[in-house]
């Protein structure tokens, strides 16, 4: 039925829930689908995840085929602990909900059942943890189903889309591990439990076992997956229940009990017999691939309407001969693509891009001046960093230097002298020997406690603590501060500039550090050397000329001399030139002292931009390397691409190159883009970091360095990547990458000629058949012709009535292979997309069935052995279950018995060799029969079932089980010898036919398939050994001998008419404790013993 303009204009609400390993793999890789379609995830907020798993350190293992992680709510581990378990298991009688289930020999060794690390692949333990995890894993579910509502006006505005009412819910999930296998069936029913009274849709998507071929012989995988088959074979059946309750007084409503668990399960192999052959990874990828197409706006619609044209063959049965049904609801998929790698292309050029702008910032092609000291040596003069200009600068005060002020302090000390008339002598001619009584003898004392003080006061520098240095030093540690932090401000915004100066750059900015160091060192020696030679000597000299003077004007003071006025004056003078020369040099000494100290904390800062700036070339040395080798590394997944179909860039190299190439040209070179994308990339790093302290701007180039203090480095390079992202996504419509990324016109560019296009359109529908192998032939079948129902659909840009000219070539041919042409939008205009799903099929028509089922019979054989001995009460733990139940006799081979044993079976059954009864040893109830071991009659238990005696007896290590019956029935045929005893025979086979006939009365009696294949057992076996033919029926009662209880096969009650009991989580062989008698009636299904009244049986539902 075509669809109607509103159907393909809908999109559904998608839950997407991943369990365990499998489920993590695929919807990381439906994130990336969805990324590279629609940019971001929340573009598309109809879509939501949910990861499941019991295994939180689990990673996924190909990272490169991820999309972005899952957030923390977008996760649930349903771990349970060794003491949850053990509260659990210890406490049993509290917890029937667990007890109607769980394994024997899991209760027994908690370590089996906790999940600490995982399920450890084992069944049992999943579903524990999901029993376990309930309640947290509904609300994780009824929140992820949230997250899909609140967008339809989002949806119709940006995409034109009505958003439906119906939720899609996936499940993906593995049943050959522990985790996904044992939560799959519990999952499926409470979902619809969930959101009982919404409208929902549930599709499980479930990997083969083959997939995990490389996990080895000794995984379960084979054995679990065949299990898992078997349960969901059994509950697929919509005439059976599921009767699981997650806790005290709880039951699945009915309504939900009788449905199947999903409404729809794809099972997905690794080969469709037709050009096809996958691995784990492929097989990932095309069920996340498949799930996308739901999501694919315009194709959505027609991908569901797929799954709606099986609905009707879910509702049939595939009957088997002995009376077993295998539900036909069973689905399948392929998915083939004529595509360009568009997204692989598009990340080729944005890593390539962003490659090339980080090579484009080192900006090695610049070259370095003539002279580069002498450029340095300048700038530093310049910033007064160097020479005489930092010595002024360290002895700055105010507009004068502090020599000036220590010089015109002794000047005003001379003045002070002067104005004091300090230097009156009076002993001195013409007065001979006349007493001195001028103020000469009051000049040292005047000067000397002046100088002193002002010593102490501007050049102190004895105490260790500077805060108590004399003024003149203060004012020089304070210009040292200033020179240090102003010199630090300087050099770096120099860097800063350079490093962004095309005609310098980082080759610049690496000579000028190192000239800079160089010139500091050259510096620090020069003044070092000339305060130790010089004025270190020159302050001394001053000291000694000043101490000399004032010693002689102590000495002459109080003498008579013949010119003692002039002898004064001079040896004054020479105090005052001594005091000048000895504070001035004090100064230049500690000028120099102090210079060398702002320069080798500008050393230090030297050196940490040095350090910075390898950092620095480093980070973008290696990002541009680790992004033009990831873009080689995208040219090489682009032209090896392994497509199921065509990749139409295959081997094309040089076409890849060429597209960036293009697109580089349409920005007219990277001279003109890349200074446009740094500017954009450092205003968005900006605005998460705080303006640079540095130079007061934005963010700046060289802020790349420093992002570990305020943004990570991570983040600044997806900055870039983003950027580039942008740039292609504006790329003009001319370009290439624009105008040329069309499969269509590709196909066609590539394959010119007719024949070619449609050949290739050919082998796209040949790949593109579903990923299963199905027999037509099945066993037993009136109709040995299986019939299946398979659909096709394949989408192209604008669908069967395109516009597009490319894809106008293309439709005659898609029409000739595929049933359906879908509408693709532009954003999928790089592929041809074709699916075939096929549905209809029963598991047992899967080719490749039998051999699970020989992993699985050898397990099943190991199981019998060591129940057989734990029966025994010997000393033997049993095989660890790969089922997900301990009672597992309900779930049905789906391989059709061995005729020989089922042969063997009805004959030994009929004739009391096997008899279903109270195993004395033990008090429970089995399928027995007696041996003679050493003279003493022993009863040896074979199975719990009649259906399981079948199984048993199949089994390799049931061999000499297998004899004995023989040996024993072939005794009693020998035995038979006489014509009576022959009668005798005859009329016992004849009595077990009429109670089987009674047994089926509602069910169609004599014409009941298991009825029809015992009688024929029979028959054909009187006829070989030569026996009566059985006398008719009114020769006969129906009510001689043998119980109503024996039955083979999952056998229709007495009163409901139905081959198959109701689903019920059973303990394992559920034995009663008590003998037969009239006032009890036997479960012909589980064997457990009943009142007379009952009309179901207590233990497993049955009904009488």
């Amino acid at each position: 039925m075509p669809l109607t303009d509103l159907q393909r204009k809908t999109i559904a609400p998608t839950l997407v829930i991943g369990v365990g390993g499998t489920g993590l793999e695929v919807i990381s890789r439906l994130r990336r689908l969805v990324v590279e379609s629609y940019g971001t995830l929340d573009n598309l907020p109809v879509l939501s995840f949910l990861h499941i798993d019991t295994d939180n350190q689990y990673k996924v293992q190909q990272t490169s085929m991820a999309g972005p992680e899952l957030k923390e709510f977008e996760k649930h581990w349903a771990q349970v602990s060794y003491e949850e378990a053990s509260e659990i298991v210890n406490n049993l009688s509290r917890f029937p909900y667990y007890q109607d289930w769980l394994p024997t020999e899991l209760v027994s060794d908690t370590t089996l059942l906790a999940s600490v690390e995982g399920a450890k692949q084992i069944r049992a333990c999943g579903r524990f943890a999901f029993f376990f995890n309930h309640d947290g894993i509904r609300q994780a579910t009824e929140s992820a189903k949230r997250r899909t509502d609140f967008n339809k006006d989002f949806i119709a505005s940006e995409y034109g889309l009505q958003v439906a009412n119906k939720l899609n819910i996936f499940v993906v999930a593995s049943i050959s591990g522990g985790t996904g296998s044992g939560m799959l069936i519990d999952l499926g029913y409470c979902l619809r439990r969930w959101f009982s009274g919404q409208e929902i849709e549930t599709t499980a998507i479930i990997p083969s076992p083959d997939a995990f071929s490389s996990a080895g012989d000794k995984s379960r995988v084979k054995e679990n997956g065949y299990a898992a088959l078997m349960e969901l074979n059994y509950f697929s059946d919509s005439r059976t229940k599921f009767l699981s309750a997650y806790e005290r007084d709880d039951q699945m409503p009915d309504e939900i009990a009788d449905r199947t668990p999903y409404d729809f399960i794809y099972f997905v192999g690794t080969s469709n017999g037709s050009r096809v052959q996958l691995d784990i990874n492929d097989v990932r990828e095309m069920c996340a691939q498949n799930i996308f197409l739901d999501l694919v706006s315009n194709f959505s619609s027609y991908k569901r309407s797929l799954r709606d044209n099986f609905k009707g063959f879910a509702a049939q049965l595939d009957q088997s001969p002995e009376g077993q049904a295998y539900p036909r609801n069973f689905m399948s998929f392929g998915l083939a693509t004529i595509e360009i790698p568009l997204p692989t292309i598009y990340n080729f050029i944005g890593h390539r891009l962003a490659g090339d702008l980080y090579k484009w910032w080192l900006n090695t092609d610049s070259q370095l001046p003539p002279e580069p000291r002498e450029e340095i040596q300048s700038e530093l003069k310049n910033m007064k960093l160097v020479g005489g200009d930092l010595l002024k600068a360290v002895s700055l005060a105010g507009d004068r230097q502090l020599t000036s002020q220590a010089s015109q302090r002794v000047s005003d000390l001379d003045a002070e002298v002067a104005e004091l008339k300090l230097l009156q002598c009076k002993a001195q001619m013409p007065n001979p020997l006349a007493k001195e009584t001028g103020n000469i003898l009051g000049l040292v004392d005047y000067i000397q406690p002046k100088v002193e003080e002002y010593k102490a006061v501007k050049f102190s520098d004895t105490s260790p603590e500077e805060r108590r240095h004399g003024d003149f030093l203060q004012k020089m540690y304070e210009n040292r501060s200033e020179l240090v932090s102003q010199g630090i401000i300087k050099i770096e915004e120099k860097l800063y500039d350079y490093l962004e100066d095309r005609t310098r750059g980082p080759r610049f900015v690496q000579a000028m550090l190192d000239y800079m160091g160089d010139i500091f060192t050259s510096e620090i020696s020069r003044f070092q050397r000339e305060a130790d030679q010089t004025w270190i000597v020159s302050e001394q000299a001053g000291q000694k000329r000043y101490d000399k003077a004032i010693g002689e004007i102590s000495q002459s003071a109080s003498q008579w001399m013949i010119r003692k006025q002039d002898k004064i004056k001079k040896a004054y003078d020479q105090a005052l030139s001594g005091l000048r020369l000895s504070w001035a040099s004090r100064l230049e000494y500690k000028s120099r002292q102090i210079a060398i100290e702002v320069l080798k904390e500008l050393q230090k800062t030297v050196d940490i931009l040095k350090n910075r700036l390898n950092r620095w070339l480093q980070r973008i040395e290696s990002s541009s390397e680790r992004l033009l080798e990831t873009s080689e590394g995208d040219v090489e997944r682009i032209t090896t691409m392994k497509i199921v179909g065509l990749n139409l860039f295959e081997n094309s190299r040089e076409r890849v190159y060429d597209l960036y190439t293009d697109f580089i040209n349409s920005y007219q070179g990277i001279e003109v883009l890349a200074p446009q994308m740094t500017e954009q990339i450092l205003d968005q790093a900006g605005s998460l970091q705080r303006k640079s302290v540095i130079s007061g701007q934005s963010f700046r180039l060289f802020d790349i360095e420093r992002t570990d203090g305020v943004i990570d480095y991570p983040k600044f390079s997806r900055f870039v990547l983003e950027t580039a992202d942008s740039f292609i996504n504006n790329a003009s419509e001319q370009s290439k990458i624009k105008s040329k990324l069309d499969a269509c016109l590709a196909l066609m560019e590539q394959y010119p000629k007719d024949s070619e296009r449609e050949a290739q359109i050919k082998i796209l529908a040949e790949k593109s058949q579903p990923l299963v192998v199905l027999s037509r032939v099945i066993p037993g079948l009136s109709d040995p012709q299986f019939t299946y129902q398979k659909v096709s659909l394949v989408g192209l840009l604008g669908g069967e009535d395109t516009q597009h000219e490319p894809a106008q070539q293309q439709v005659t041919y898609l029409r000739q292979n595929f049933s359906q042409l879908a509408t693709l939008t532009g954003r999928e205009r790089h592929k041809i997309i074709a699916v075939h799903e096929v549905g209809g099929f029963s598991l047992r028509c899967i080719e490749g069935i039998k051999q699970l089922r020989q992993a699985y019979q050898k397990w099943r054989g190991q199981r019998f052995k060591s129940e057989r001995e734990a029966l025994e009460n010997q000393n033997r733990k049993r095989e660890v279950t790969v089922h997900m139940q301990e009672n597992f006799s309900q779930f049905w081979d789906l391989s059709p018995a061995s005729p020989d044993i089922t042969k063997l079976v009805v004959l030994s059954r009929a004739l009391e060799v096997l008899r279903y009864e109270i195993y004395s040893y033990s008090g429970r109830s089995a399928v027995c029969y007696n041996k003679d071991v050493q003279g003493d009659v022993e009863t040896i238990v074979l199975a719990e079932n009649w259906e399981e005696a079948i199984q048993i007896l199949d089994l390799s290590v049931a061999s000499n089980d297998k004899q004995e019956i023989e040996e024993q029935l072939q005794t009693i045929l020998e035995n038979a010898q006489t014509l009576r005893q022959k009668q005798s025979l005859s009329r016992k086979l004849r009595v077990y036919l009429n109670e089987r006939e009674n047994h089926f009365r509602r069910d169609g009696g004599s014409t009941n398939p298991v009825y029809k294949q015992e009688s024929r057992i029979i028959k054909d076996f009187l006829q070989e050994n030569n026996l009566p033919k059985l006398p008719s029926d009114d020769e006969h009662s129906a009510s001689d001998s043998h119980d109503a209880q024996r039955g083979i096969g999952f056998e229709v009650t007495d009163s409901e008419g139905t081959s198959f009991p109701d689903k019920s989580d059973q303990p394992t062989m559920s034995f009663a404790n008590s003998g037969i008698d009239s006032q009890t009636k036997v479960c012909s299904n589980c064997g457990h013993i009943n009142g007379l009244s009952d009309n179901f049986c207590s233990n497993c539902g049955h009904s009488f």
